[in-house]
């Protein structure tokens, strides 16, 4: 099992990286749709193939936290469990904060002068939120990270 935790645990990080760098895709599709930069059956594209990969990599650690049950580390599960859940509110606010973005540049370009305060104010609420989600995520990580020490230290489960 000690093997085979360090290898899981292992993939765990990977699977959070590769969420980071979907992150990045889909705000660069995002950007590059609101410039003009792409089309809209671009941009659908990108957000359709980010979330296929999202989607893959949720189930990837769903199989994975069944597997800690299964060995009995609980506390594995409740980690892997809040991770699971912060990443999927980082998500929706993530959206929604894209819509919000695709709103005001459509306001700016038909040059409505909507109440641009109350705009700028949900999106401070957004950008506090996403920043506490995403420091939950961290905090989650650092305790996966202490709770498997052990079977991280453990060379020969390299």
């Amino acid at each position: 099992m000690e093997r085979h935790t360090g290898d899981h645990v292992r993939r765990i990080l990977a699977i959070q990286e590769e969420r980071q760098t979907q992150y990045g895709k889909l705000r660069n599709a995002q950007e590059r749709y609101g410039s003009g930069q792409c089309s809209l059956q671009e941009y659908q594209a990108a957000t359709s193939d980010v979330t296929a990969t999202f989607s893959a990599l949720s189930q990837e650690i769903l199989a994975l936290t069944a597997t800690f049950r299964g060995w009995g580390m609980g506390g594995v599960v409740t980690i892997l469990e809040g991770i699971q859940q912060n990443e999927q509110e980082k998500l929706q606010l993530t959206v929604k904060w894209q819509v919000l973005q695709q709103e005001r540049a459509s306001q700016e370009e038909r040059e409505e002068v909507e109440d641009f305060g109350a705009a700028e104010h949900r999106k401070r609420e957004l950008r506090k939120k996403l920043a506490a989600v995403e420091g939950a995520i961290a905090e989650l990580i650092r305790d996966l990270r202490f709770e498997c020490e052990p079977y991280l230290l453990d060379q020969s489960a390299s």
